[in-house]
């Protein structure tokens, strides 16, 4: 299986998921399809539903999905969810060593005097 290998295919597989209907999504959803729950919660982010978002992101995340543990953080910022959005924050530093990421967690020990929560 070609995505067992150390390459990550996630942008070329989660290319094809814009053209997907939202009946199509949620169905790939109840699958514990990590591309499609990405892909709704970027289509309600746009629709400014972002508590609706935040939920599909989190699901994205935790079914594995690295680029929505950094959208989970901005969102749980946003709302000043700060431990929350440090937890994620920290995960996205891990996970994919994302410049923002790395930023808005220095800025969380520099700015909110937070670590070890």
């Amino acid at each position: 299986n070609f995505m067992n290998s150390e390459i990550d295919y996630t942008p070329f597989v989660r290319n094809g998921y814009y053209k997907k209907s939202i009946t199509d999504l949620q169905s790939d959803i109840k699958n514990n399809d990590k591309f499609a729950a990405y892909e709704l919660a970027s289509r309600l982010k746009q629709q400014n539903k972002e508590d609706e978002a935040f939920k599909y992101y989190k699901l994205a995340a935790d079914l594995g999905d690295k680029d929505a543990l950094l959208e989970v953080a901005k969102l749980a910022d946003k709302k000043n969810r700060i431990k929350e959005a440090f937890t994620y924050f920290e995960m996205a530093v891990e996970k994919t060593n994302c410049a923002e990421a790395h930023f808005k967690l220095g800025s969380y020990y520099y700015e909110k005097k937070i670590g070890n929560l």
